[in-house]
This record gives C-alpha cells, sequence and structure tokens, in this order.
C-alpha cells in the first residue's frame, strides 16, 4: 500500500494504520516537521530500523538521496544539512532504490 498525507496534520501520523508492516509512506516537504513525523511513526508502532529515505530535489540533475534507519532519519537530514524540496520515503520498498543507478549519499 502506499500512503501519503499532508504533514500539515500531525495527528495523522499517529495513526496507527500509517504503521503497518509492508506500507509505504511517502512524506512531501516534511524535512521542517521530521523530528516529529519520527516520534510519532515509532509511537504507532512503525520499528525504528524500518528503512527510509531522503530525496533532495527528486528528478531533477541536483538530486541527492541518503538511506537511512526511520529513528537515524533526523540525524541524517541534520548531518547533510538537507533543506526543502525533499521526499521522505519509508518502508522496505526503499530497499529496492540502492540497485539503481542513483546519485547515492550514504549517512
Amino acid at each position: 500500500d502506499l500512503h501519503s498525507f499532508p504533514t500539515r496534520r500531525s495527528s495523522d501520523l499517529g495513526n496507527s494504520t500509517l504503521a503497518q508492516p509492508g506500507q509505504t509512506l511517502v512524506i512531501y516537504m516534511g524535512v521542517s516537521g521530521l523530528d516529529e513525523i519520527v516520534r510519532e511513526l515509532q509511537a504507532a508502532g512503525l520499528p525504528a530500523a524500518t528503512p527510509a529515505a531522503l530525496i533532495y530535489r527528486a528528478t531533477c540533475p541536483q538530486q541527492q538521496v541518503w538511506f537511512s534507519e526511520l529513528a537515524d532519519l533526523p540525524e541524517t537530514a541534520r548531518r547533510h544539512e538537507v533543506k526543502a524540496p525533499t521526499l521522505l520515503v519509508i518502508g522496505s520498498v526503499v530497499t529496492l532504490a540502492q540497485g539503481y543507478a542513483l546519485p547515492v549519499l550514504q549517512p
């Protein structure tokens, strides 16, 4: 399943239906609320080790990708000074991207 929701409504993040195994979450423009997003998803039951990625300027020549686990996502963003526009992709689908020729940066 793929879920997308506006990050303006943080109450949606605590929804346990978003924290199910096999789900893929794509969050647009969520970098500024990353600490809260991670906290709420983990509180709803999403494991800390869930694969995650930050995709800066997706599909543009300047695209950059950082892979992380959910729990480490805020620190990865801070370490690399990730800014908007950035997509957050959370779920096992992230592991598939590592096999593609993307400009990938590790945490």
